[in-house]
């Protein structure tokens, strides 16, 4: 639970710095986040 905390933090540090990027790259990031969040709620 501690562990998945850790990893929303720097996703969501990571998400905040690819605001930078441009459109394209934002999207290819959010689509991995998605992603990430599926998996996560399987596990």
């Amino acid at each position: 639970m501690h562990i998945k905390v850790r990893f929303v933090q720097k996703h969501l540090i990571f998400m905040r710095k690819s605001m930078a990027f441009p459109k394209k790259i934002r999207s290819f990031a959010a689509q991995i986040y998605k992603t990430n969040f599926i998996y996560n709620q399987k596990l």
